[in-house]
Formats: C-alpha cells, sequence, structure tokens
C-alpha cells in the first residue's frame, strides 16, 4: 500500500492501515510541540515561563504558579466578575444576612477539634517550608497555628520542619528524652549536658510565643527553658531564613518574657560573624524591654 507522509510529503510503501509518517523522525516532528515563551498574566507577577502548544489542544496556560492563578481570581472574579453572580442555582440566591450566617456557622464549626485534626493532615501535604498556608484567609490561618501549637505542646515531634536533622535525645541530667529538630539543637543540647553550671534544661515548657504578622496572628514555641541558678530561655539559631520574620518573634519573645521577669536569650552557634546585624538590632531591643544588653 502506498500512503502519503503527513509531514515531508513523500510517498511510501506500508502494511499498516493506520500509519500516517514515512518514518519515526517525520513522526517526532510533526508531533514536537512548539515551545514559546509567555508572561503571566497576573498583573502583580512579572515572571515569564515556557509554554508548549498542543496542536491536540485549545488550551493555553495563563499564569506561571498556581500561587499567581488564585491571586488573580481574588481580585477578577469576585463579585459581579464572577460569571456565576447573582445566578440562582438549587437553594436559590442568598440574600447578605443568609451569607452572614452562613459564614458565622463555618466558623464556629471550626472550634470542633475533628474537623481540624482532620483538615491538619489534609494539609500536611501542602504545606509550605515555613509552615505557612497563604492561599487561606486570616481567620483560617489563625485557627491553624493555634492548633499546631496545641499538638506541638503534646507531641514534640510534630512540627513543620524541613530538610533538618531530626530525633530523640536522652539528657544526663534529667535522664529525661527530649526532641530536636535540628542538628544545631542537638549539638546545644550536648553542650547543655556537659556544663557544670547548668542545673536543669529542657525544652518541654508551656511558653507560647504569639506574634503578628502582617495583621495575622501567629504562634511559636520558644527552644530551651534553662536554669543555671536563675531561669532564662534561649533561642537557638544556625540559620535565620527571613530576619524581617525573626525580628517579629524575637520583638514578640522579648516583650512576653520580660513581663514574667525571666531573661531571653540568642545563641547563633558560630554564626555570629554572619549575624552581627542582628545581634545588634537584638542587643538594642533587650536594652529596651529589660534596661540591659545581651551577656
Amino acid at each position: 500500500m502506498l500512503k502519503i507522509c503527513k509531514n515531508c510529503n513523500t510517498e511510501f510503501k506500508t502494511y499498516k492501515r493506520n500509519q500516517l509518517y514515512c518514518s519515526r523522525e517525520c513522526s517526532t516532528e510533526a508531533n514536537k510541540l512548539e515551545k514559546t515563551t509567555k508572561e503571566c498574566e497576573y498583573s502583580g507577577c512579572t515572571n515569564t515561563f515556557d509554554i508548549y502548544k498542543d496542536s491536540k489542544s485549545d488550551r493555553v496556560k495563563r499564569f506561571c504558579s498556581r500561587s499567581c492563578q488564585n491571586e488573580w481570581q481574588k481580585h477578577s472574579q469576585l463579585g459581579a466578575n464572577n460569571g456565576m453572580y447573582g445566578k440562582e442555582n438549587k437553594w436559590g440566591v442568598h440574600s447578605q444576612e443568609k451569607k452572614l450566617e452562613i459564614s458565622e456557622k463555618i466558623k464556629k464549626s471550626w472550634e470542633n477539634p475533628d474537623r481540624l485534626e482532620k483538615h491538619l493532615k489534609h494539609l500536611d501535604r501542602h504545606r509550605l517550608p515555613d509552615g505557612s498556608f497563604d492561599w487561606q484567609d486570616d481567620f483560617f490561618r489563625d485557627r491553624i497555628s493555634k492548633a499546631n501549637i496545641e499538638r506541638m505542646l503534646n507531641d514534640p515531634t510534630y512540627g513543620a520542619y524541613v530538610n533538618c536533622k531530626r530525633g530523640w535525645y536522652i539528657s544526663t541530667k534529667t535522664n529525661d528524652e527530649e526532641w530536636y529538630h535540628s542538628s544545631w539543637e542537638e549539638y546545644k543540647m550536648l553542650e547543655l549536658d556537659n556544663n557544670d553550671n547548668i542545673k536543669f534544661w529542657t525544652k518541654k515548657h508551656q511558653h507560647v510565643i504569639e506574634y503578628y504578622d502582617k495583621g495575622v496572628k501567629k504562634r511559636y514555641l520558644p527552644d530551651f527553658l534553662i536554669n543555671d541558678g536563675k531561669e532564662f530561655m534561649l533561642e537557638v539559631k544556625g540559620y535565620v531564613e527571613n530576619k524581617r520574620v525573626f525580628k517579629l518573634k524575637c520583638e514578640s519573645a522579648l516583650k512576653y518574657f520580660s513581663n514574667l521577669g525571666i531573661d531571653y536569650k540568642l545563641d547563633f552557634m558560630k554564626n555570629e560573624n554572619k549575624y552581627k546585624d542582628l545581634i545588634n538590632w537584638f542587643n538594642n531591643k533587650k536594652k529596651l524591654y529589660y534596661g540591659k544588653e545581651e551577656d
């Protein structure tokens, strides 16, 4: 049987009824997707990305990421811009009062611990490296943050830590198990056990620091509660990823512990030269809240 190649238009002989191309090279060339560069359609983003045009589909990628698509939908598909705005559904169109009633009912449902537990398990798969959920509203973030801390207080092994050494450490001072979330914390535990001046230390304290980041309430647990004749709190940092958030946490912790009369200290674990600017900032803030600088 003689046929005409769909790619190079040359005549070829074949025994296959469905064969469209004279060779594998022609088949590959004909089905090769066309690559083009496109700008993200979300106005708040300036990124460009590669797209591959498929002749079998009319769909075209419009955004460089899912987060940009979500932001575009927030601004472009709200209210009258939404295709379903004002249209009736099987429940009818809700009045503003009814919408508020439904909203309050949904918010109240978050007080159910079973619902929180279910969503926490689901959202662990979508958690960002810093533990946040940028695509959720402020109310939801506050509830999730509170639930995460409550779980961490009951289960030290739980937490949004990635790419860090983790495990149990048995203290020679207390014979108690302590969970470390990084190699820096493990090193500090060994150091505290070998320091004869330290009478007691633990990570199992109940101090929760609340701070606000862009108007959203968040929480975190400081590292070590230590007693060397006087009780103080120690935060261990081998690396600071976000200096802005770090400062928010530190300032809230200084205010919290100064009100309790407990000293709050920082240890950059041999990286003092790298973070001199943060150390100077911390000393100035400590002088403001305690009337003294870091020892």
